[in-house]
């Protein structure tokens, strides 16, 4: 199946929005500082939009080749570099640490399959309410029980995007807009303690108004989804689909994953030698610095690095597979 390069646009955007944010707090951890506006922009959005991507992909994937060797595929492309890699980083738990975002999208994978071979067992009259109806119980259920944070947190943007029959819609102006206030509305009100790496799963049972939050979380994560959605198809269009920087950003949505892998490798290294170095303290003292022009630039150059290495590596076949390329 031939790649369309405006989703693979998106996802390059994407993926540097997920470095990015890595490189800030890598730069910044242990260091009391204020939030940085972009990175918590970026973050309202980034994971939802790719699970957004990944649910809707998925359904399109059962509908031409059945759940099992969907499954299958997900198995040899997601599971196996996710148990590899944790492996080499020395880690026992699979489910959680940095690769939370993998193992999130292949629980949603095996959850929506699932959904999906029950909605072809019943009468087709009644497949779309049983497997809402089969969605939303495990939505609740991921709140209710003691699920890692990436889970209950991401899997409800799965859910929408295996349901939705196309990505996100045009509107008229008066609505694009009126989407566009709320989003910047909720921004304004959105605050550090609202993220899900300070906010769990199962806070809402010390503290109700928390399903607010919740609530709240989800639909800024929407909004985000659309608008941003509508922002990089905009950008695309106005720098032209040969422009140096349009191709380099579709070549890296092309292998997010190796990347999401790979980066998370890099920085793990970055962190251990600013924890042994004795960094002066004034280095990481301007955060605005840090947040607008070091961590940007110091991500995409991690990306630039990385896409001739995973050219390199993915002509090594064991290692090719341990980075989630597809088996044939």
């Amino acid at each position: 199946m031939q790649r369309d390069a405006s989703i693979d646009f998106i996802k390059g955007m994407l993926i540097w929005g997920v470095v990015y944010g890595h490189v800030i707090s890598v730069l910044l951890s242990g260091c009391t500082h204020d939030m940085v506006w972009l990175h918590a922009f970026v973050r309202t959005f980034d994971m939802p939009f790719f699970m957004i991507l990944s649910g809707h992909f998925l359904r399109k994937s059962l509908c031409h080749n059945g759940c099992l060797r969907v499954m299958i595929n997900r198995c040899t492309m997601i599971l196996v570099p996710i148990v590899v890699w944790t492996l080499i980083r020395g880690r026992v738990n699979i489910f959680g640490e940095m690769y939370y975002f993998l193992w999130a999208v292949f629980v949603g994978s095996a959850i929506c399959a699932t959904v999906y071979a029950i909605g072809k067992a019943v009468p087709s009259a009644w497949a779309c309410v049983v497997e809402l109806s089969i969605l939303g119980i495990a939505v609740v259920l991921t709140h209710l029980g003691e699920v890692p944070w990436n889970l209950f947190y991401l899997f409800p943007f799965f859910a929408v995007g295996y349901l939705a029959k196309q990505l996100p819609s045009r509107y008229p102006g008066w609505i694009e807009v009126v989407l566009l206030l709320l989003m910047i509305v909720g921004l304004c009100f959105w605050q550090v303690q609202y993220t899900p790496w300070n906010l769990t799963g199962v806070a809402w049972r010390t503290d109700a108004t928390v399903i607010m939050i919740y609530v709240y979380r989800f639909f800024l994560g929407l909004l985000g989804v659309h608008i941003m959605w509508k922002v990089y198809v905009g950008l695309r269009k106005c720098l032209g689909e040969e422009n140096a920087f349009v191709t380099l950003i579709t070549t890296t949505g092309s292998k997010t994953l190796q990347i999401y892998i790979l980066h998370i490798l890099i920085l793990s290294v970055v962190r251990r030698v600013i924890a042994v170095i004795p960094f002066p303290p004034a280095l990481f003292a301007n955060t605005n610095i840090i947040g607008y022009v070091i961590a940007p630039l110091v991500s995409i150059l991690i990306i630039v690095a990385l896409l001739p290495a995973i050219e390199l590596l993915k002509k090594l076949t064991l290692v090719k597979y341990s980075l989630g390329f597809k088996v044939k």
